[in-house]
């Protein structure tokens, strides 16, 4: 089933129609199949669960489709946003909203993962072009889709051109999102070669980490495996989401096997055994030039004697090296211990729109947002020298 609607021209004597698809049919699953049979698949599980998280936007030019991406619609509280520094009427519309569904929706990407869900025809749509499409289709899915904030994140600076269209059509620049990553220098043969990079207070620290964990075992697990520590895994995971302050988005209890059903030897999820007991698991999708480090979960009674939060870290430094990968992403959360490790943040632009009764309080929204960029925290240099490092990087 769809629901249909139409836009303006875009461009001159241009036509284009914008889609929802709640379902998938034979011709669009083609079309997207042509360009990355993975995460069609990958599609295609998302919206078999009949939720209202994802929905997937199809454009048509004079009803020939040439671009679908995905859009996932979730809720959130706003009783997560700080209003100690909020005026009398927007703490009213904070209250008032609460008794109301409120969602943001992201474009192109999930808040689970961070690579791309779009599919298009790159001799029919240039990235200016793309980027208007998007804009304007979420603009006219928003109403029939109950969405209150729109998030459309670029890993890279657009086009003016671009940037004027959505500015045109209500779309702000508030905050640059940022990944905390790690760029793996071409001289690095080996994970020793990173640690005799380090400055002597960071290499002897790593050293007093790697010593607490060096008991432990660690096994990339296959999907029967995964499929039999499932419910291990599951909990371990969810101790440590709900040790997070904000949590957009979490996985399902299936999550794992899903991802590794889909993405075979991409997706990794290597089990940490203590004593043949699973006490942790480190999961990562391997793509051409990066490691995009997933979820971890482990027993936070066990942290402490192990120091496995950070054992995970040192793990997936080396298998970036041992991989002869460009770089790691270590993704969003824990700023401060990824920067120990020599990780820096690269900056994603995110263009921001708010719908309805948000409009009032987008400001509060807003400065809610960027305070994920000036939560405290602070920069390190942990390596000997951090000019060269980037040079060779």
């Amino acid at each position: 089933m769809t629901k249909s609607f139409c836009a303006p021209a875009l461009l001159k004597n241009d036509n284009y129609s914008f889609d929802v698809l709640n379902e998938i049919e034979a011709k669009d699953i083609a079309f997207m199949n042509s360009f990355n049979q993975t995460k069609t698949k990958h599609i295609l599980e998302l919206l078999s669960t009949k939720n209202t998280q994802f929905r997937v936007i199809k454009v048509a030019n004079r009803n020939t489709p040439f671009l679908y991406f995905l859009l996932e619609i979730l809720p959130i509280s706003l009783e997560k946003i700080d209003q100690s520094e909020a005026c009398f009427i927007n703490k009213v519309g904070l209250k008032l909203l609460n008794l109301h569904k409120f969602s943001i929706a992201h474009p192109c990407f999930s808040m689970l993962y961070d690579f791309d869900f779009c599919f298009f025809d790159p001799y029919l749509v240039s990235d200016n072009l793309k980027i208007e499409l998007i804009g304007r289709g979420i603009e006219k899915a928003s109403s029939l889709l109950n969405i209150s904030i729109v998030t459309i994140p670029f890993a890279k600076p657009i086009a003016n051109i671009s940037h004027n269209l959505l500015t045109q059509i209500g779309y702000t620049l508030p905050v640059q999102d940022f990944t905390m990553e790690l760029d793996l220098p071409k001289s690095w043969a080996c994970f020793d070669d990173y640690l005799f990079s380090l400055k002597k207070k960071y290499y002897k620290r790593a050293q007093n980490i790697l010593d607490k964990g060096k008991t432990l075992n660690y096994k990339n697990l296959s999907l029967d495996e995964i499929k039999l520590y499932n419910d291990t895994i599951f909990e371990l995971y969810k101790q440590v989401i709900s040790t997070q302050k904000f949590v957009a988005d979490t996985a399902q209890h299936n999550h794992f096997v899903i991802l590794k059903e889909i993405y075979k030897d991409d997706f990794v999820l290597e089990g940490i055994f203590s004593a043949e007991k699973l006490i942790g698991f480190n999961s990562y999708f391997i793509e051409n030039q990066q490691i995009l480090v997933h979820y971890i979960g482990f027993d936070y009674s066990q942290n402490e004697l192990f120091d496995i939060y950070f054992n995970i870290l040192f793990r997936n430094v080396k298998v970036g090296i041992d991989l002869h990968k460009q770089s790691i992403n270590f993704g969003r959360t824990s700023l401060e211990a990824k920067a120990s490790l020599g990780a820096k943040p690269k900056y994603h632009s995110n263009y921001f729109k708010t719908f309805g009764l948000t409009k009032i309080l987008a400001s509060q929204v807003i400065k809610q947002v960027k305070s994920h960029e000036t939560n405290a925290w602070k920069s390190r240099q942990p390596f000997k020298n951090e000019v060269l490092m980037m040079k060779e990087a």
